[in-house]
């Protein structure tokens, strides 16, 4: 959090998490509390992206596929083989996770930048020698898309999901 700029919001924030903390990780340091509230972020709006795709009926699969939604599209994507329209759904997940990010308040965007290569990087810098915290917006969405939806999706299974990997692997 010394990276941070003084926030009023970042006292209670440190003790909010500091409580909700207990029991699933040890505090070591305020860079774990960052890394606590870009995971909370990150995974806040992977479910809501997930959600999004749930809903759409765009599939590369075919109407006779067991998939029903682009959200199982996604999942067999990431779970077993990425069609030759990958980028067309890399695209449209960019883009929505985009239009989620202006949802993040400050603290949460600059935690999850912080989290990220260009982030680490700034963060390491001495204080005198680094310029201002300039957070990049598409560091942040591939953040999310990697550690978020992509690692949401490569979890997710339900019977449409399996069927079609049994039958993609000839079973």
């Amino acid at each position: 959090l010394q990276a941070l700029p003084d926030w009023p919001c970042r006292k209670v924030l440190v003790k909010s998490l500091r409580k909700e903390m207990i029991g699933m990780t040890a505090i070591h340091s305020e860079s774990d509390i960052v890394e606590a509230v870009a995971k909370q972020a990150t995974q806040r709006i992977a479910r809501k992206i997930a959600a999004e795709f749930q809903r759409m009926r765009i599939k590369h699969s075919g109407d006779d596929s067991p998939l029903k939604t682009t959200w199982d599209e996604i999942c067999v994507q990431i779970q077993h083989d990425r069609s030759i329209l990958w980028d067309v759904f890399d695209e449209t997940m960019r883009a929505v996770a985009g239009g989620h990010i202006d949802t993040l308040l400050e603290y949460e965007r600059a935690a999850i930048w912080l989290q990220t290569d260009s982030g680490m990087d700034w963060s390491f810098q001495e204080a005198d020698e680094r310029g201002e915290m300039a957070v990049v917006d598409d560091d942040v969405i591939d953040y999310i898309l990697d550690k978020g939806v992509y690692a949401l999706a490569d979890e997710w299974s339900n019977r449409r999901i399996r069927a079609y990997i049994e039958w993609a692997d000839g079973g």
